[in-house]
């Protein structure tokens, strides 16, 4: 026969565990991602910028930070990467050559999961993945 100090000790134990279990699904999940940029022609420039919104371990706060994308696409074959991770991503990056179009994706664990195209600095490519803060 359990105690009764044994049994209140079991009964806080459960409970502490259903209000973990409840906290941890409330917490967003971080994913690794890369932002991939190419372009129709060699030579090609584009500037813009990505917001990953990262889940805090601790606590339910999100902390957001920035990555600038910025560069030439020196080879059509040869697309520019870009790490990050987040449980949302929003990007904005534009063309700033005169002529081709630069393609820009969004891949978790090696799978396209948004993507757009820019063809003037005017127009960037935005890309917005995940769930929203």
């Amino acid at each position: 026969m359990i105690q009764k100090q044994h049994r209140i000790l079991y009964l806080i134990l459960g409970a502490s565990l259903i209000g973990l279990l409840t906290g941890c699904s409330y917490n967003r999940t971080n994913s690794q991602f890369i932002v991939r940029i190419s372009g129709s022609t060699n030579g090609i420039q584009f500037d813009g910028q990505c917001t990953a919104q990262k889940a805090g371990f601790w606590s339910r706060e999100s902390v957001a930070q920035s990555l600038d994308v910025k560069g030439t696409v020196e080879s059509a074959s040869q697309p520019q990467d870009y790490e990050t991770s987040g449980f949302f991503i929003y990007c904005a990056v534009a063309n700033q050559s005169t002529n081709g179009t630069i393609t820009v994706e969004l891949l978790r664990e090696g799978n396209v999961v948004t993507s757009g195209q820019s063809s003037s600095p005017d127009e960037p490519a935005i890309l917005e993945f995940g769930q929203r803060p």
